[in-house]
């Protein structure tokens, strides 16, 4: 696997086989609670893990920080119906 990260040092993208130059090889061991880097790349909140000692290293305040940002996404582009805009008055 290889990966770019962002600019705080988050991983932003991985990659099985590298389309760029900026690409670094991961060495590390998985993450506990996953069986191969595959099945961690397609399960885990990847925004939310670092590298540091050569190893992905998740961080649970990135990632509650991530997924309230995703809870407010979802609810900003929300379908908006009429009974949404103008409940009935009784």
């Amino acid at each position: 696997m290889r990966y770019e990260l962002d600019d705080n040092g988050y991983i932003s993208k991985v990659f099985f086989g590298c389309n760029s130059g900026s690409c670094t090889e991961y060495t590390g061991t998985v993450p506990s609670g996953y069986d191969t880097l595959e099945d961690w790349a397609q399960n885990a909140n990847i925004r939310a893990y670092k590298i540091a000692n050569n190893n992905l290293t998740y961080d649970s305040a990135k990632d509650a920080e991530l997924k309230a940002i995703y809870e407010q996404e979802e609810k900003d582009n929300r379908l908006v119906i009429y009974k949404d805009i103008k409940p009935t008055v009784y």
